[in-house]
């Protein structure tokens, strides 16, 4: 779970033992007898960001966030829509800040829909050692904005992988970011700015990112 200011976003892999990707080979868009110059560099350069039709909205009425079908927020104003982003991938590369949760092979398959009424966005990757779904929403009505991801392993076992890049100020604030004391999570600082991380996983430093690697069954 992350929150801004005091609010936390949660990662809960169900049934886990411990937490754009392209769907198969990245596809290159053709026009009449033209190639997108984006979609040339998107397949030579992965860390890009996905087209924008590949990009689905959460939100709490209050921010709203983009999930890719890799599995990949790439774009969070926080806590409000007026506020400064803190994922601002869509802007350039996961160094300006992601939250990305998908599976270790890059060939999964991917599906997703909303559950029915609902703002819940569930995103199912199937692998050759199973299927996995990712469920992603914004609690609406809570004193603080939250985004909730989780992790539900529906057949065989898959092993996935969480990658968080928390970037303030749209990509160019770096926070400080340390371990809290009952050591569930981190939390980041930037200034006025401030979000917690949590998750049931053991988390690991990676060039000035979080990550984490674990399988669902």
């Amino acid at each position: 779970m992350l929150h801004p200011d005091d609010q936390e976003t949660v990662v809960i892999p169900e049934r886990a033992e411990q937490p754009a990707v392209p769907q198969g080979k990245p596809g290159i868009r053709r026009g009449i007898g033209l190639v997108s110059r984006v979609d040339i560099e998107r397949s030579v350069q992965p860390d890009l960001p996905l087209a924008i039709e590949d990009y689905a909205l959460i939100g709490d009425c209050t921010t709203a966030a983009l999930v890719g079908r890799n599995g990949s927020i790439d774009w969070l104003c926080w806590p409000r829509f007026d506020s400064s982003a803190c994922f601002a991938a869509l802007l350039g590369t996961s160094n300006n800040g992601r939250w990305r949760i998908c599976p270790v092979d890059p060939a999964a398959r991917v599906r997703r829909a909303y559950r029915d009424n609902t703002m819940v966005l569930e995103t199912v990757f199937e692998t050759a050692e199973g299927s996995v779904a990712l469920i992603d929403f914004m609690p609406i009505g809570e004193a603080n904005s939250s985004v909730i991801r989780v992790v539900e392993g529906r057949r065989g076992k898959v092993a996935m992988r969480l990658h968080l890049t928390l970037r303030f100020d749209y990509g160019a604030t770096v926070p400080w970011v340390t371990q809290l004391e009952d050591k569930s999570g981190l939390t980041a600082i930037a200034g006025a700015s401030r979000v917690v991380f949590r998750a049931p996983l053991p988390l690991q430093r990676e060039n000035l990112a979080t990550v984490a690697e674990f399988s669902v069954v």
